[in-house]
């Protein structure tokens, strides 16, 4: 059964954006260029944090995040061409736009990095809530309460929609009816239920699509 929201609060990277190989890529040349080895890519997971600046500071250290925070920024500026938008996130933002619920995105990016990508894939979704703008990452909920509260709609018509273990936790934390996308062992917590694309989520009234 389809169910409308009224107001729909998307995470960004891996749920609007496929930004992985930039990220990727960005990760290990900014510590290359900190003088650290290359991490591997097992090395890089392990380090994923909730923000990108704390995933910066886990993978070369407090003391160089900052200059390597600026490697991995001008990389990834370098690499916006390989970002494409999720399979179905332009044509789900359409219907959501067209069927008048408002949206927003949620991110544990920086400001810039997260509005580069949403341009860099032409999703006209408002940025409200980046890294910046709390005081606590995902999974504490303030930053997807926030959000809600930014877009005036009330807590039981919103949807969160993410894609790993830390949105999931957010949505539950907040109680807010939480979608989580893609393949993941993840096991919905209370208020969260899987969908295996964007495609598929049932938020939007068939009359909208």
């Amino acid at each position: 059964m389809s169910m409308q929201p009224s107001a729909v609060v998307f995470d960004l990277d891996g749920t609007l954006v496929d930004s992985g190989r930039a990220h990727l890529a960005s990760l290990r040349y900014a510590a290359h260029t900190v003088g650290l080895p290359v991490p591997s890519i097992e090395r890089c997971a392990d380090c994923q944090r909730s923000t990108d600046l704390d995933t910066l500071a886990t993978l070369v250290g407090d003391d160089l995040s900052s200059l390597g925070f600026a490697a991995y920024r001008a990389s990834f500026t370098r690499l916006l061409w390989t970002v494409r938008a999720m399979p179905g996130a332009l044509d789900l933002v359409l219907a959501l736009k067209g069927a008048g619920v408002v949206l927003g995105v949620c991110t544990g990016r920086s400001r810039v990095e997260a509005q580069l990508l949403l341009d860099a894939v032409g999703l006209d979704v408002p940025l409200i809530t980046s890294r910046e703008d709390v005081e606590l990452p995902k999974p504490d909920p303030s930053g997807l309460l926030a959000t809600i509260q930014v877009l005036g709609a009330d807590r039981e018509r919103a949807v969160y929609v993410g894609d790993g273990h830390a949105d999931a936790e957010q949505g539950s934390e907040a109680r807010v009816r939480t979608y989580v996308v893609g393949d993941t062992a993840l096991v919905p917590g209370p208020g969260v239920v899987r969908a295996a694309s964007l495609g598929e989520l049932p938020i939007v009234s068939e009359r909208a699509l």
